[in-house]
């Protein structure tokens, strides 16, 4: 189930059987309060990857399914720009996100929002990074599922039943699914369009070295004295 912001009433309302499963990009601070408040129950997992890499995922997502993101009505940001100005280069919609302008608002900002409060009630919000789970999938698996609650037993870690998860949800499984090949979302995105290379660092092939150091300035800056760090910057690298 996708859910938006003042979804309060649908979540309530909503006839599926419990526990929901409720995935999203709207911002921590823009999520319904059935889903944030004290109490309710909730245990939010927010997956942050390296702003370089993530850009240029969405940018191909972008490319793939632009009509049916106008249509859709998720022009905020450089979305919505990108059709009406006819931005096809992948320098100009940089600059866009360099200026946070973007679905959302800054993703930086996004991120901060999830890593503040994963601090402040570590129970009820993982926050978890996306280079961190393709290095050790079966670690951050075991995270997830004790963070959840449903912990694999030592019956089920012998008998490898965490590593046949991990193969199940890879890229290459999930990709080779009649679903994901030939199916869509409720907004009509394309499946096959959310799988593309999954790695790390393809970031390289669309960006300078001073266009990802000044990103990662822009970055730095923002989430200094908080703790929040990225994987993939070039400063550190």
């Amino acid at each position: 189930m996708m859910v938006t912001q003042d979804d309060d009433e649908a979540l309530l309302r909503s006839p599926r059987p419990r526990p929901l499963l409720v995935q999203t990009h709207v911002p921590y601070s823009l999520l319904p309060d059935a889903i944030t408040a004290e109490g309710s129950g909730c245990r939010l997992v927010y997956v942050c990857r390296d702003p370089k890499d993530m850009l240029v995922s969405f940018w191909n997502f972008y490319l793939k399914e632009a009509a049916t993101l106008a249509a859709a009505g998720c022009g905020g940001g450089w979305v919505g720009e990108s059709a009406a100005a006819g931005l096809t280069k992948f320098e100009d919609v940089f600059e866009l996100f360099c200026e946070g302008r973007y679905p959302g608002g800054p993703y930086w900002r996004n991120a901060l929002e999830f890593w503040h409060e994963s601090q402040r009630r570590p129970n009820e919000v993982l926050f978890l990074r996306y280079e961190d789970m393709l290095g050790d999938p079966v670690g951050n698996l075991k995270k997830l599922a004790a963070f959840m609650g449903c912990a694999f037993s030592e019956e089920e870690e012998e008998a490898g039943v965490v590593e046949q998860i991990v193969e199940l949800c890879s890229l290459a499984s999930l990709k080779s699914m009649d679903v994901n090949k030939n199916g869509s979302t409720v907004l009509a995105f394309r499946n096959v369009a959310y799988f593309r290379k999954g790695q790390v660092g393809d970031w390289k092939n669309y960006m300078t070295l001073d266009m990802a150091a000044r990103l990662d300035k822009i970055v730095e800056e923002a989430t200094r004295g908080s703790g929040l760090t990225f994987a993939g910057s070039v400063s550190h690298n």
